[in-house]
């Protein structure tokens, strides 16, 4: 059995990018969310940790987000309110992750979650998701995505998640799961570049006859989360500058924060958070 990860530094100013270990081109990356709006179901960043191939920690960040906190998540998250009230805002906090992670190979787990809080999206060529890149590995016998801690277990012999998530030990066993089966993510990365490539031809072979391609199947995105890769604008959270909230941010968050739900927030409200699928 492997120890477990320490806790991520609770100042962030402890592993401020520049600082430290360094980068290189491969990091993995976790976040934890927290619940916004009058029924706390949809999440919002809370803190985002990046380390490298040797699993240091380049970078960590609580954030505050842009809508007010309804629920904490702290059973999974960790996440209490002090820890928020002073953290740096989401702008800064997306801006910052999508400089570092540019350009780089980025591992996690079922990143696509991950991208969609942090603001921006991410080139699939430089994606190695340990959730969904291994389908026939790493999932189940359906071919559906395991959780983290399970597939901590039975490859690496670490048992992880035991109380609160850590997004560094996450980010870690993410990463440490990637070395382990490099060849093999590698390869179905390369098969699926060359079936996007085949994707890119025929729909280049259908507007050039005129062909709208209404009804084709055009495969996969060549993009994870929102619209736009690290550094540049995306259509999730970024108006003039990557990362950067936009409009349509903080008219959601408006209307969240004044949404009146159906239902209260006893035990209701817990089972429905309770039945949520974190990593």
């Amino acid at each position: 059995r492997h120890d477990a990860a320490p806790p991520p530094p609770t100042r962030r100013e402890a592993v401020a990018v520049g600082s430290g270990a360094e980068a290189g081109g491969v990091l993995a990356v976790d976040c934890e969310m927290v619940g916004v709006g009058a029924s706390g179901l949809p999440s919002k960043l809370a803190s985002v940790c990046v380390v490298n191939e040797a699993e240091e920690v380049v970078y960590f960040s609580y954030c505050r987000p842009p809508c007010a906190v309804t629920d904490y998540r702290t059973r999974w998250s960790g996440v209490t309110a002090p820890m928020l009230a002073t953290a740096p805002p989401f702008e800064a906090v997306s801006r910052e992750v999508s400089a570092l992670l540019k350009g780089k190979v980025v591992v996690g787990h079922d990143l696509q979650h991950d991208f969609a809080a942090l603001g921006f999206g991410h080139p699939r060529r430089l994606v190695r998701d340990t959730a969904r890149g291994l389908p026939s590995l790493l999932g189940t016998r359906a071919g559906r995505p395991r959780k983290l801690r399970h597939l901590a277990a039975e490859f690496l012999q670490w048992r992880i998640q035991e109380g609160c998530h850590s997004p560094e030990e996450d980010a870690a066993a993410a990463m440490r799961l990637y070395r382990r089966f490099r060849p093999q993510f590698e390869l179905a990365v390369a098969r699926a570049e060359e079936r996007r490539e085949e994707a890119r031809r025929r729909r280049a072979a259908a507007a050039e006859a005129g062909d709208d391609g209404e009804g084709a199947e055009w495969g996969e995105s060549d993009q994870v989360g929102p619209v736009g890769g690290a550094g540049e604008a995306s259509g999730a959270g970024s108006s003039s500058e990557p990362g950067g909230s936009s409009t349509s941010e903080h008219s959601l968050c408006e209307n969240l924060s004044s949404a009146v739900g159906r239902r209260g927030r006893g035990a209701a409200h817990t089972s429905a958070i309770d039945g949520i699928d974190i990593d």
